[in-house]
């Protein structure tokens, strides 16, 4: 089934990519007969390749900047009255009039959603800047007049307004004098503490009590951040791990159960009981691993343990339960509850029981295998996907640059 869904999901990116391919395709041919479309006005300016072809000769190929639609000379004289009109209701900011400018003004450099650049510069730039912030120093006791020019531009059109403000200083109980103040205070702290180690920062200022404190920077917030992530990811791994580790060792279980039928059955059928079977595979398997020539086997640990527990004195039936309840895989628990069924009944058909449940494991170990050939030719298909499409792109870009 999942070999199915990957083949659908592969026909389903040929579709797409094939459709694509000859949408792009017409468009292209289109140009000639529709023309190019502009972005509409406020849009933004976008490079085009063509290829054009002379009296059928070879191709050739071309870029061109294709600009978006512009507003008509009307159009564009209405948008700038609106953008003086927008600009003339913000740029005093928080003071109440042209009269009475004590704080910075607002000059706003885009305006009309965008459309529209304003340049504001004033006749005293050492008073006003161009971003309409004061310099109280600059500022004389009684004021001055200054004059604001600025120019709208949209395209090649341009508006020119021309207005005065009424500049003065700000009251010394202000809070902007204030702040100009505790700035001197530092600025004059610093040059003339420059032979000093530590920088003293000022305690009052024109006699308000003045506290510090540095900015912080949020670092710890992001430490935390990416602690937790880091943790939650070593988390999600480690599970995904022991997840792995415990599908690994059921799988194998699973392909050795049918091994360890087999070796039960032959030794019951040359006469022991399952009590003598079972110390002979694991007397013959230590043996064996003593000296190397074999590598662990999951069920075979799994039996040491048992007889290992037998000979501490536990009884033979629960040795068997508790090796089923261990191992904790549907074939183990009936081969458990077989030999515990066994004791319990004395069943003489045990042997008969133990061979019908070899040939279901075997059934099993063949499913097993087919599912775990399918698993690693499932994960080989995204490789082949890629080279699949490599070669495909290969293929249908030089037909279609020809077509």
């Amino acid at each position: 089934m999942e070999k199915k869904k990957v083949i659908w999901i592969i026909v389903v990116i040929l579709l797409l990519s094939a459709a694509a391919a000859v949408s792009e395709h017409m468009e292209a041919a289109a140009v000639a007969e529709n023309g190019i479309e502009r972005d509409p006005v406020g849009g933004t300016e976008r490079t085009e390749a063509f290829w054009y072809r002379i009296d059928g000769q070879e191709k050739k190929e071309l870029s061109l900047e294709v600009s978006p639609q512009i507003l008509s000379e009307a159009e564009a004289m209405d948008l700038l009255e609106e953008a003086r009109t927008e600009w003339e209701n913000s740029y005093l900011g928080q003071n109440a009039s042209a009269e009475q400018v004590d704080s910075d003004l607002v000059f706003s450099m885009q305006l009309a959603d965008g459309l529209v650049t304003a340049r504001t510069t004033s006749d005293q730039l050492t008073v006003i800047d161009e971003e309409g912030r004061l310099d109280v120093g600059n500022i004389p006791k009684e004021g001055m007049v200054i004059s604001l020019e600025t120019v709208f531009s949209y395209e090649s059109y341009e508006l020119t307004d021309v207005r005065s403000v009424h500049v003065c200083r700000p009251k010394e109980s202000s809070e902007q004098m204030l702040a100009e103040k505790i700035s001197e205070a530092v600025s004059k702290a610093e040059e003339t503490g420059r032979e000093e180690k530590t920088l003293l920062l000022p305690k009052t200022v024109d006699g308000h009590s003045i506290q510090w404190g540095k900015q912080k920077t949020g670092h710890w917030a992001m430490v935390l951040l990416l602690g937790t992530a880091l943790l939650a990811t070593v988390y999600f791994r480690e599970k995904e791990q022991i997840r792995k580790q415990k599908k690994e060792k059921e799988d194998q279980l699973l392909f050795e159960y049918p091994q360890m039928i087999e070796q039960i059955c032959l030794l019951l059928g040359s006469g022991m009981t399952i009590r003598r079977a079972w110390e002979r595979m694991v007397s013959a398997y230590c043996r064996q691993k003593e000296r190397d020539r074999i590598p662990d086997r999951l069920f075979m640990e799994e039996m040491t343990l048992t007889e290992y527990e037998m000979r501490k004195g536990r009884s033979e039936r629960e040795c068997y339960e508790r090796f089923g309840t261990r191992i904790g895989l549907e074939p183990y628990r009936r081969f458990a509850a077989i030999l515990t069924r066994n004791l319990a009944k004395g069943n003489a058909d045990i042997r008969r029981l133990l061979e019908e449940e070899a040939g279901q494991a075997m059934t099993m170990r063949k499913n097993t295998a087919l599912r775990l050939g399918e698993e690693a030719s499932t994960k080989l298909l995204g490789p082949m996907l890629i080279m699949f499409l490599v070669i495909l792109a290969a293929v249908i870009f030089p037909a279609l640059e020809n077509f």
